[in-house]
């Protein structure tokens, strides 16, 4: 039905010329010559339309990736010759490609990069993907050297035992603006190593991600001379442990705004202990997720802009640098996302109540079989049936008036049914004329698990 209707849209009557067609009209073509599907049932079309436009109608899906537009797009293919080379052929839908181990074999790989034309091109290349039949295989720098002036984006995903093949010694990338390296099993610099150096001539690189999956021994490959750290305004690092000694990146990025850092423990960042980072200043936006033994280092990182943090796994160290953070003029936070882990509501409460101007908040990991009741609390709900337990010492209640989102739950418990029920009554209504405690609020988002629901809660959550 809908190809139906498109073709009725895209194809006009004799009324309407287009004379910039360098097509032949239909009606210059025998009826016989014409394919059976390409005529509707009645009233066949009198003039072709131009492929031109067919072009920039097609372009509009490319970009939803779904599974039902790539079916749309087969089927649209299908109508006829024409409308199969503009699908296929139409540089537009060209211009961010995937390919697997199958299709980054170097021919393959050169024939699909060239039909994006002069476009800036973006590239996933996944070699974990199925078809994934041997391990071990090579990827080719050949065919991305052929495209070296156009490239913009990079995204590559090794798996075990795949090398890299260079057939220019020091390839270069001048468009190149971000960098995006996954290693599965990565257990030698062999594999690292070819890969940076493949890329370290990219003087317009300004983000770059690496995450490495398994052990590594050694810190050869983000060592490379050459490689473009001090353009990068975002930087992610998901290393595991004794692979790097970040300190000398870090040093070398003082345009980083968005700093991302996992795995990376305190026995690696010597170095930094002794020599503070002090570059950094542009820093807006820290996620880390370190650990016990690298908690130490987050006070390196605070920086006078910093309005966004996030932190996964949260010690009474972190608790209390964060606690100290209000006292500082020139910071203020305006998202914060943390995973409590270990530590309790009330302690996290005590330092979010000095971040005013706080308009996202996410709160993970929270213990609901011992904190249900201080949660009610936190969120000023007075009719919760822990109402006559008696506050933990000097509590005070959380009162944010810019909070517009509010993120808050479990992954592995969820919320209670009839708490969340309690919560999300407290947020909406006003008891009374009394204050709400985020009177700003827009977005809330809860981390549920399956059983906490009995029939008459899901009615009522409905009905809000």
């Amino acid at each position: 039905m809908f190809i139906s209707s498109l073709w009725h849209v895209l194809h006009v009557r004799s009324s309407t010329s287009f004379l910039t067609s360098n097509h032949p009209s239909p009606s210059s073509v025998p009826l016989k010559d014409w394919p059976r599907w390409h005529l509707p049932a009645s009233n066949p079309p009198s003039i072709a339309f131009p492929p031109e436009l067919l072009t920039i109608v097609f372009a509009f899906f490319r970009d939803d990736a779904s599974a039902t537009m790539v079916a749309l797009l087969t089927a649209l293919s299908h109508v006829c010759s024409l409308w199969c080379t503009v699908c296929v052929g139409a540089p537009t839908l060209w211009d961010d490609v995937c390919l697997n181990r199958h299709t980054s074999k170097p021919r393959r790989m050169s024939k699909i990069l060239s039909r994006s034309g002069s476009l800036p091109l973006t590239v996933t290349v996944d070699m974990t993907m199925k078809p994934r039949r041997s391990r071990g295989s090579a990827f080719a720098f050949g065919p991305l050297t052929q495209v070296r002036d156009r490239l913009t984006r990079m995204v590559l995903a090794l798996d075990r035992g795949d090398v890299v093949e260079h057939t220019s010694p020091n390839p270069e990338f001048p468009k190149l603006s971000s960098l995006d390296i996954t290693m599965s099993y990565a257990d030698a610099p062999s594999q690292l190593a070819p890969v940076m150096l493949g890329f370290r001539h990219s003087p317009s690189l300004r983000s770059f991600a690496l995450m490495v999956y398994g052990n590594m021994i050694t810190t050869l490959g983000l060592q490379l001379p050459g490689f473009h750290w001090g353009s990068l305004t975002s930087l992610s690092l998901s290393i595991p442990v004794a692979a790097v000694k970040f300190y000398d990146i870090l040093i070398q990025c003082p345009l980083l705004e968005n700093c991302s850092l996992a795995h990376i423990k305190a026995t690696n960042t010597g170095d930094m202990r002794l020599r503070p980072v002090h570059t950094m200043h542009r820093l807006k936006s820290l996620e880390w997720t370190i650990g016990h033994s690298g908690d130490t280092l987050l006070n390196h990182f605070i920086r006078p802009r910093l309005s966004s943090l996030t932190v996964f796994g949260i010690s009474p160290y972190v608790i209390h640098i964060l606690f100290n953070l209000h006292q500082r003029s020139d910071f203020q936070l305006v998202r914060l996302k943390l995973s409590l882990g270990g530590c309790g509501l009330d302690e996290v409460v005590r330092f979010i109540r000095h971040f005013p101007l706080l308009q996202t908040l996410e709160l993970r990991e929270i213990d609901w079989c011992t904190e249900n009741p201080l949660f009610f609390r936190v969120f000023q709900c007075k009719t919760e049936p822990f109402a006559g337990q008696p506050p933990p010492p000097n509590f005070e209640h959380l009162s944010l008036e810019h909070l517009s989102t509010l993120a808050v739950g479990n992954d592995s418990y969820g919320l209670d049914g009839e708490a969340l029920l309690l919560m999300i009554k407290s947020l909406m209504r006003n008891r009374g004329g009394e204050s709400v405690p985020f009177p700003s609020i827009r977005r809330v988002e809860l981390y549920l698990s399956g059983k906490a629901f009995s029939d008459g809660v899901e009615e009522e959550l409905g009905r809000l």
